[in-house]
């Protein structure tokens, strides 16, 4: 650590952040893979565990050079390591200090990482009122909870410190450690050192995320209409084709029930020709009366064919007594062949 007019300059191992900004006073975790980033950590270690933390400008780059980092970070200090199967660590670290880089140190071989001589960074606050600055955080407060309605992976804890409130950079810092927005974004925030200037920039952020959510709200609620509307389409045709199928089992029953009146038929004309002409045609005549009348006719039908039938039986099993006046032979039927 050296001293250069009146500012504090420290030479520290740089880990490059891939997709994530880490802020002054915010603790953050994340996993470390790459070997230039774990040996960063280990030089760490090795130097009160502090190490400087920074963006790099492209996500796909797995090698860093110091061109393709930022020139501001932040100064962390390592709280916490823990060794994960396989070759990655993940690490818990608090922001301490806003740092500017002078100048990047590639590292040299595979066995040692890059290093950075940094200078540390100081908010300030110039030519706002304090009820402007009241005035900013409220503002603050009332965007980030109309995000929250909007957004979906917002705890509970993020909104209860939010509406507490506090010191303006602070909370400029915290709601941006906490939202979804591109890590361009929230460098610009990182690299504004004007408390207010950087709170204003947040408010916007809020704004524009806000809206954006509301839209991706609107179209999501769209598509789950659209599928609503295709299952109850699709449920209506598959009711229409149940009703199909029962009409048709209904008109399958009704040519079985032709076919059953055919046979009934048939059977009246055989019972007709063992009741004789005369009674088959009573009986025919009195079937088809009856059929066209009601179903339960039928079974009086039968019942009427059942009786006819045990009358006949009866009578010609057992005759009935003549009278002894119709025994004579002036009876024509009885003649005296009947004596």
């Amino acid at each position: 650590m050296t001293e250069q007019l009146g500012t504090t300059v420290s030479r520290l191992p740089v880990l490059p952040l891939r997709g994530l900004v880490a802020f002054p006073n915010m603790i953050i975790h994340f996993d470390v893979g790459r070997l230039l980033s774990i040996r960063a950590l280990e030089a760490a270690m090795k130097n009160g565990q502090t190490l400087f933390l920074t963006a790099q400008r492209d996500l796909k780059t797995d090698n860093p050079s110091p061109s393709d980092l930022y020139q501001i970070g932040t100064i962390c200090q390592v709280k916490q390591i823990l060794r994960l199967p396989g070759d990655n660590i993940r690490v818990l670290v608090e922001g301490k200090q806003r740092a500017l880089v002078h100048q990047f140190f590639a590292a040299q071989d595979d066995k040692t990482c890059i290093y950075a001589e940094v200078e540390q960074l100081e908010d300030y606050v110039y030519g706002v009122t304090e009820r402007r600055a009241q005035a900013l955080v409220r503002t603050a407060q009332e965007r980030f909870a109309e995000y929250a309605d909007n957004a979906q992976r917002i705890s509970p804890d993020v909104e209860l410190t939010v509406a507490e409130g506090g010191d303006a950079g602070f909370l400029a810092d915290y709601i941006a450690q906490n939202i979804s927005i591109e890590v361009a974004a929230k460098q610009d925030i990182l690299e504004e050192l004007s408390i207010t200037r950087r709170l204003t920039m947040v408010i916007r952020l809020l704004g524009e995320e806000t809206e954006v959510l509301k839209l991706e709200n609107e179209i999501q609620d769209e598509l789950k209409d659209k599928v609503v509307r295709e299952r109850t389409g699709l449920a209506l045709d598959q009711h229409a084709d149940i009703i199909a199928r029962q009409t048709q089992d209904l008109a399958n029953l009704a040519d079985r029930a032709d076919l059953v009146q055919v046979a009934r038929r048939r059977r009246i004309g055989f019972e007709f020709a063992l009741c004789g002409q005369e009674d088959g045609l009573s009986v025919l005549h009195c079937r088809f009366q009856c059929a066209n009348r009601h179903h339960s006719a039928h079974i009086k039908v039968d019942d009427h064919i059942r009786e006819r039938r045990q009358s006949a039986q009866r009578q010609h099993r057992q005759p009935s007594e003549v009278p002894e006046e119709q025994k004579s032979s002036k009876h024509p039927r009885y003649g005296r062949h009947c004596l």
